[in-house]
This record gives C-alpha cells, structure tokens and sequence, in this order.
C-alpha cells in the first residue's frame, strides 16, 4: 500500500476485515474489498440523491453528465489494473481493491 493511501479513508473496512482470521485467504480478501466498495458506493449513491435535490434541470444534467464520465473513468481505471493483473495468482483479490478505491476517494 503506498503511504497516501494509509492516510486515507479507503480501507476503513477492508484492512481490519482482512486481518481476521477468516479474511486471509485470496477470496477471503476479495470479498473484504468487495464490502469496502459496497459502503463507499452507498455513501456515493446518498451524496448524489441529497444533492440531485438541490439543483435546477440544467444543473441535474451537468450532475448526470459528471457522473457518467467518473463511471466511465473508474471503469477504465479498474479494467487496467484488471489486465495488469491478469495470469497471476494475484487476480482473485486484486481486482476488487481498485474498484473499491475510486469511489472512497471521491467520498474523502
């Protein structure tokens, strides 16, 4: 892990889930990723809700178009580190971590 993403809020799930017992495993780890991504979607998902609210038409079709080219973004993001880590032992939990990532950023 390099040191920004140590003082960052990402992993606020995924580190502790994976230090148990039942998290060491390549699955396992995937899976503490894959909880991580659901709590930041979540949290991503309200923001959007609560700030749709507040905006006038023209201001909600700037929000969706935004929000289409970050999806777009952390897609392509997650996708070349998915490559990178393709033939490897390493596929089964590192994939989740990007896609888990982007939206904890955002969140931050």
């Amino acid at each position: 892990m390099v040191e920004g993403e140590q003082q960052c809020l990402f992993n606020l799930v995924a580190t502790p889930c994976v230090n148990t017992p039942g998290g060491a495993g390549n699955l396992d780890t995937a899976d503490c990723y894959r909880i991580e991504q659901a709590a930041w979607d979540g949290l991503l998902n309200e923001a959007y809700k609560a700030l749709h609210e507040e905006l006038d038409s023209g201001q909600v079709a700037k929000l969706r178009d935004m929000q289409r080219a970050w999806i777009a973004y952390r897609d392509t993001t997650c996708g070349f580190y998915s490559e990178k880590a393709r033939g490897s032992m390493a596929i089964p939990w590192r994939v989740p971590a990007p896609r888990a990532k982007p939206p904890a950023a955002r969140c931050s």
